[in-house]
């Protein structure tokens, strides 16, 4: 605790700076339908629901005649 002390002048500042940002990074998937994490918790969330929940380029999927 002591080394934050010393790199954090402001604590109110600091904390509402880093409140803003986590906000901007929740709305921006709000609509998405997929959560918010890094890739391998995404992937885990996914096997557990049964779904692709992986990003994917946007349009038409490519259908295979094979």
């Amino acid at each position: 605790m002591e080394l934050m002390q010393g790199l954090v002048t402001d604590w109110r500042s600091y904390l509402l700076e880093s409140l803003d940002q986590g906000c901007e990074e929740l709305k921006k998937h709000e609509s998405t339908g997929r959560p918010l994490g890094d890739d391998r918790f995404v992937e885990k969330v996914g096997v557990q629901l049964g779904r692709d929940l992986i990003k994917r380029k946007p349009g038409p999927k490519r259908v295979d005649d094979s």
